[in-house]
């Protein structure tokens, strides 16, 4: 007979291991993605990676390996040929992350295709509502020196759009939408985050 302390630690260790869905998006065109972690859940893992993301410049070697199996089990639906993390003034481990997907998938790793025109004006987990997440994003990002080979996508390959963490996906849409109108990239934008986090609203930080 099965505990309930068994079937309970069992489920616990499934949603642990459960990747997150990153909805697809119409406007701006938006390919389904992954999340490793689930914020609301509070694994250790996810505790660890919120603290030292800002210092270490590494990704802590479970959650490489995570990583690792999400992105062979993309490679086999999507062909890419840029990997290209969003910028960030706090993810130490931005380069370090974006240069192990590339391997991992074959691609270019692209850090400095994307940047801020003017940085946002605050933090987006400070603010009370995704409207005002929306508003402190839009028209900031910016292409800052794109790669010339972006002309030579056609539409077998994609592009891996990379970030820390999603909470509104403002963020991750603004950067869609300056890689669609400056880039004039056609082909899938495929967005992953290490982790998903969910704002508080009407208040500041995450539930």
């Amino acid at each position: 007979m099965v505990s309930y302390e068994t079937d309970s630690a069992g489920a616990q260790a499934w949603l642990a291991g459960r990747q997150v869905p990153i909805a697809a998006s119409k406007r701006p065109p938006m390919e389904a993605g992954y999340s490793l972690l689930d914020g609301q859940l509070r694994q250790p893992l996810f505790v660890n990676f919120m603290r030292r993301r800002t210092e270490q410049p590494d990704l802590d070697v479970e959650l490489r390996d995570m990583l690792g199996k999400m992105l062979s089990r993309l490679a086999r639906a999507h062909r890419f040929r840029f990997v290209v993390p969003i910028p960030s003034r706090t993810w130490q481990q931005r380069l370090s992350t974006a240069a192990f997907a590339a391997a991992r998938t074959g691609a270019n790793a692209s850090p400095n295709l994307l940047g801020w025109r003017e940085p946002p004006q605050s933090r987006q987990g400070e603010l009370l509502n995704n409207d005002q997440r929306r508003d402190n994003v839009h028209g900031r990002m910016q292409l800052l020196s794109p790669d010339r080979s972006l002309n030579s996508l056609n539409g077998n390959e994609a592009i891996l759009l990379l970030d820390d963490y999603i909470g509104s996906g403002a963020t991750m849409k603004e950067a869609v939408r300056v890689l669609r109108a400056e880039g004039n990239i056609k082909v899938a934008i495929v967005p992953i985050t290490i982790a998903r986090v969910r704002w508080r609203l009407g208040a500041r930080g995450m539930i």
